[in-house]
């Protein structure tokens, strides 16, 4: 429950996709319970929107200064929702898009929090949408997805202080 969290909560989430209205709810929970949010939106650039907003492009370099930026602030939980909600892949341009949105942004803010010493457990959220056939009825599959999973649970076995869960 919202309820239970000290501490910042980052919501990574991608404007682009079609959740837009599920990401302001999950936000809009987290604040009325209390909690200070930092809304992260995948962009093409780098830039700090105001003290609770900002857009992150897909480079690791973007990741480094969003974690130097938001340090102070007590991160408990992050939120990385940047992989749910679009539509499958069409072209190679898709799968490269939803690469960066899923399993490199995971593994630049992996590399980002590790090496801005981030030493205090941090619980990450992963949400994501059709990594899987759930049932047979199931029309699209995101196998690309299930890449973002597979990375989480590395994460989670290589640093015990990141405790990513899907």
């Amino acid at each position: 429950p919202h309820n239970e969290i000290s501490g910042s909560v980052v919501i990574f989430k991608d404007e682009a996709g079609e959740l837009k209205v599920t990401w302001d709810k999950i936000a809009d929970g987290f604040r009325n319970a209390g909690s200070d949010v930092i809304e992260v939106e995948l962009a093409d650039r780098y830039e700090k929107i105001n003290e609770n907003r900002f857009a992150i492009g897909s480079t690791e370099e973007d990741y480094h200064k969003l974690t130097a930026e938001i340090k102070s602030r007590g991160v408990t939980r992050i939120i990385h929702m940047a992989s749910s909600g679009r539509k499958g892949i069409e072209s190679i341009h898709d799968m490269d898009d939803c690469q960066k949105r899923g399993v490199y942004s995971l593994f630049y803010l992996t590399r980002a929090l590790i090496e801005q010493r981030y030493s205090h457990d941090i619980d990450i959220v992963i949400i994501s949408d059709r990594a899987e056939e759930v049932i047979q009825e199931d029309k699209i599959l995101k196998p690309h997805n299930a890449s973002v999973m597979a990375m989480a649970k590395v994460v989670t076995q290589e640093y015990p202080n990141l405790k990513c869960r899907c």
